[in-house]
């Protein structure tokens, strides 16, 4: 009945969910049969190094953050073979940045999954408008002059200020030429970054951890993902099986004096003061162990 219902399950997952699970599955796994504990939620997992993470990617929001990147040759590419054929068949709204909504129940085509991040998408880009279409260069383009084009003539008492504003346009050689574009604002050089916005779309929370006394040191990795899992207090001592609904007895597996939380199993265990004594003993430091992990 279990096999079953696991299968049932299965079925209303998304491919990217699936994959997640196997993902899961490996890193706290071993052996297919038997207790698995996850000790840590996914959510943590997925967290940036320096956040107390492991910087797993989420499949669903790395995928729309690849997605992204269509969305943003859309906008800049016009010249584009398949830009050009997805613009004729959808339309284009937005001044041309993007195609209208597909409100279409049918099917399920390509720029349609692609098209449903453009609300996430906007929110990260600038419209950067130049001056291109109001000017007239020449052909060589040595010089250029102003195509301004106003909507109704002008008052004799308004001239003085029209000579004013032509004078300053004359007066300003900084003005961006090119076509206009997208920028996008969470990079300096204004241009698209998929790791950029899967950082935005994932919204992490910053966070205080001690990730360079964890991973930046000079040990095996299984060192160093025991040293996190202990930081996070999640290593399998009797106390988190006991939580588990596991039926053990509660002291220490060294002294038998006390209960085996982390703190007294890695740090106040009398077994354990003893071989720190004797590592600080031997490397001539004076130290005062602290009073959890």
């Amino acid at each position: 009945m279990e096999r079953k219902l696991a299968g049932w399950q299965s079925l209303y997952l998304s491919k990217g969910c699936r994959i997640e699970k196997l993902q899961r599955n490996f890193l706290w796994g071993g052996k297919v049969e038997g207790v698995n504990h996850h000790l840590l939620n996914w959510e943590t997992m997925c967290s940036p190094i320096d956040y107390g993470g492991l910087g797993v990617k989420k499949l669903v929001v790395f995928i729309k953050a690849l997605l992204g990147k269509w969305l943003w040759r859309f906008g800049v590419e016009e010249s584009l073979l398949c830009r050009q054929v997805i613009a004729t068949k959808y339309g284009i709204q937005s001044d041309g940045w993007s195609t209208k909504n597909i409100r279409g129940t049918h099917g399920c085509g390509l720029w349609r999954s692609i098209h449903s991040g453009w609300d996430d998408f906007v929110q990260y880009v600038d419209f950067e408008a130049t001056i291109d279409s109001l000017l007239i260069r020449s052909a060589s383009g040595s010089y250029s002059n102003w195509n301004v084009d106003f909507v109704r003539n002008f008052n004799d008492w308004e001239m003085e200020g029209v000579i004013s504003f032509f004078g300053l346009l004359h007066s300003r050689s900084s003005f961006k030429v090119g076509g206009d574009g997208l920028r996008w604002r969470l990079k300096g050089n204004g241009m698209f970054n998929i790791c950029s916005y899967y950082t935005a779309l994932r919204g992490s929370l910053p966070m205080k951890f001690p990730w360079k006394s964890i991973w930046s040191v000079h040990v095996p990795r299984r060192v160093s993902f025991f040293v996190w899992s202990a930081t996070w207090d999640r290593i399998l001592t009797t106390d988190n099986l006991m939580r588990r609904g596991c039926q053990l007895a509660g002291w220490c597996c060294l002294c038998r004096c006390a209960g085996e939380t982390t703190s007294h199993l890695l740090l106040h265990c009398s077994l354990t003061n003893e071989l720190w004594s004797f590592v600080f003993r031997s490397f001539g430091m004076l130290w005062v162990l602290s009073s959890s992990v």
